[in-house]
């Protein structure tokens, strides 16, 4: 019970660090982004770039974690061996999928972000004159 109770701490941590590191990730990349909208990319595509990538970091980081995993319990480490020796492979994947969720909201806050940012209001508001018209003053 108390090693469930461990990885239960463990995927709420996981989480939490998931989804703000991700949303760092992507601040950082608002300004490519906005250059790549001024060049004609299209809010629907940057968003489907963004859930591509979330789930290529969370499918590695689920690889990453295995290799660790597998290596501290070949090394015998006492926690990770208990770990690995008595939770059954239905957790596992229970985690495993508890992970990939958090991955795709964490997605989903991120396109939302990036749709607001990048894409703010993509019909209402333009700082150029159309069709010869003048702001009057």
């Amino acid at each position: 019970m108390q090693t469930l109770k461990i990885c239960i701490l463990a995927s709420v941590a996981i989480f939490f660090l998931q989804v703000f590191v991700l949303r760092a990730m992507f601040s950082m990349e608002t300004g490519e982004f906005k250059l790549l909208a001024n060049l004609g990319l299209r809010c629907r595509t940057a968003k489907h770039s963004v859930l591509w990538q979330v789930v290529i970091f969370t499918l590695g980081g689920q690889f990453l974690a295995f290799v660790a995993v597998f290596f501290a319990f070949v090394a015998e480490v006492s926690r990770i061996a208990q770990i690995v020796k008595y939770l059954p492979l239905s957790y596992i994947l229970i985690f495993m999928a508890i992970h990939l969720v958090a991955g795709f909201l964490a997605a989903l806050w991120i396109q939302h972000f990036i749709g607001r940012q990048v894409y703010p209001s993509s019909l209402d508001y333009t700082d150029l004159d159309l069709d010869g018209e003048e702001e009057e003053e």
